[in-house]
Formats: structure tokens, C-alpha cells, sequence
């Protein structure tokens, strides 16, 4: 894919955090409009050995057939290449798969009966990664209800919006049939990563945390901590053992991506006041 190297870094170094010693795995939100490749982009990391990737499941499926994997670490992320058909489902049935993840991606999950009978049980809390993408607009009409239960705050958003340059590139290369070279994405995790963060890059961790923070993350704290796990993730698939000032630089070029947007306060058909993202704020690639 074109014009995403950065983009498709995030998600590597996301990916890397599975093998942190110790930590949670880093959940990771795509959001851009309709059509700029967000589904094929976490695609190409439907192969990885820690990730279990579907197009569509269910709690329930996740639970019952992957438990085993789930709690012997093998599967460390989920990814789901289009939030949107968990979405459109039933919403009692959407609204439950948000619950189990806020749980699975946090706190963790411990214990879980359905329909009648215990289907999970762990030792101690299992948490994984959820990796996904949505489309602006269908991002937008969930947002408030989304952040008022936390499943916001609790995934890194990574959003962006293509150049006309790149899009005028994106076209010449359907026109050649680039896509054809394009492979899956190899990555060979590494448990029980020791990774450790210099005092002084932490302060820097701190200050852009709460540059960056979400207004539903109050306190930056979450912010904090997910850029801690991400920076220990490049970290990790640059080979290293402690972060350098250069994984610190590769966050910095990122963090173009993680910055929240403009908002716009717009009326509905019915005239009650929604707020939307300006997607033209997006960082371009």
C-alpha cells in the first residue's frame, strides 16, 4: 500500500507490545472515511501468530473456541479489519460485544457464563488486544455513546486522510496492478520482553500525553500509559532492550496521527445538537 509506512509502523509496534512482559497489550482504533484502505491495511496482519483475525465474530465465538488460546497467551490480539459488522448487528448483540471488550481490553476477563453455563474460567484475568478500523461517519454517530462507557478512552485512535498527491499515486498503482506484490505482514513475537524507559524520555511520554489526551481522558492517564506501551513496542521491533531517543523521534513523527481532531457542532434531521470530527483535521499521508 502507498503512503502508509507510518500507519502500518503503529500497528507493528502495536503488535510488538504483545510480547511486553507484564503490561497489557495495546489496543489500537483506525478511523479515516469511507474507501482509504483501512480494512486491507490490517489485513496484511492477518497471519501474525498472536492475533486472531476475523471479518466477524462474536463474544460468545471468542470465548468458547479460542479460550484455550486465550488463556495460554498464545493469542494476544484480536483484529477485526471492519468494526462495522460487529456494528450491524442486533444492538443488544453490538452493544454486548463494546461491554466484553472494554472488559477484555482492561481489566481483564476472569470468568464468563452463557446461556446457562460457565464457558471461560482463567486463573487470573485474561486482557487482549483489540485491533479494528471504522469509517468516519459511523465513528462519529457512536462517539458519545461510546466514550460514555469508556470504550473510547481505552483504545489508542490512530486517524488519517490521504494527500491528493498520494491518492493521485494510490490510482496509478491499481492501474499497474501493484496489489498483486502486496504480502502478508511476518512478525516472530518475543515473550517476556524486559523493555525499560529513561527517566528523561518519560518526561517527554508525560508532556505529550497531555498534549494528546482524549476529553474523555480527564486526568491524561490512559493517554500516558498507552504511549508508554507504544514506545516500548518500537522499541522492541527495532531490536532493543531499552528505548533510544530514536524511538522516541519515530513516536514524535506519530503522534501527527494520535492528535484530536477539530470538532464541528453540527444539528441532526430531528435538530438536536451532535458533535462530529472535522475529518479535514486528519494528518495526511
Amino acid at each position: 500500500m502507498i503512503g502508509v509506512e507510518e500507519l502500518t509502523r503503529i500497528i507493528k509496534a502495536t503488535l510488538a507490545t504483545a510480547s511486553l512482559k507484564g503490561e497489557r497489550p495495546l489496543s489500537l482504533l483506525i478511523v479515516a472515511d469511507v474507501g482509504l484502505g483501512k480494512s486491507q491495511m490490517l489485513q496484511k496482519f492477518c497471519l501474525v501468530d498472536s492475533v486472531y483475525y476475523s471479518t466477524d465474530t462474536t463474544p460468545y465465538t471468542i470465548i468458547k473456541k479460542y479460550g484455550l488460546e486465550l488463556r495460554s497467551g498464545k493469542i494476544k490480539h484480536i483484529i477485526i479489519p471492519e468494526f462495522l459488522t460487529i456494528l450491524n448487528k442486533p444492538r443488544e448483540q453490538a452493544d454486548s460485544f463494546v461491554t466484553f471488550f472494554n472488559s477484555l481490553i482492561e481489566e481483564g476477563v476472569l470468568r464468563v457464563e452463557s446461556r446457562g453455563e460457565k464457558t471461560f474460567s482463567a486463573a487470573y484475568p485474561v486482557t487482549v488486544g483489540l485491533i479494528t478500523a471504522i469509517a468516519a461517519p459511523e465513528y462519529n454517530r457512536r462517539r458519545s455513546q461510546w466514550a460514555s462507557v469508556g470504550f473510547l478512552s481505552r483504545m489508542l485512535h490512530v486517524r488519517f486522510r490521504y494527500s491528493v498527491e498520494t491518492a493521485d499515486k494510490i490510482l496509478d498503482s491499481i492501474l499497474l496492478k501493484e496489489y498483486h506484490s502486496e504480502a502478508p505482514e511476518k512478525i516472530t513475537r518475543s515473550p517476556d520482553a524486559d523493555v525499560l524507559i529513561p527517566v528523561a524520555i518519560g518526561r517527554y511520554l508525560k508532556a505529550l500525553a497531555l498534549k494528546l489526551k482524549d476529553s474523555e481522558d480527564k486526568l491524561a492517564a490512559r493517554k500516558l500509559k498507552q504511549l508508554q506501551t507504544l514506545i516500548m513496542g518500537l522499541a522492541i521491533i527495532n531490536h532493543r532492550t531499552a528505548v533510544s531517543n530514536e524511538d522516541l523521534n519515530d513516536l514524535l513523527k506519530m503522534s501527527r496521527f494520535l492528535k484530536p481532531p477539530s470538532i464541528m457542532r453540527l444539528k441532526d434531521r430531528f435538530g438536536k445538537d451532535i458533535i462530529v470530527e472535522n475529518t479535514e483535521s486528519y494528518a495526511e499521508v
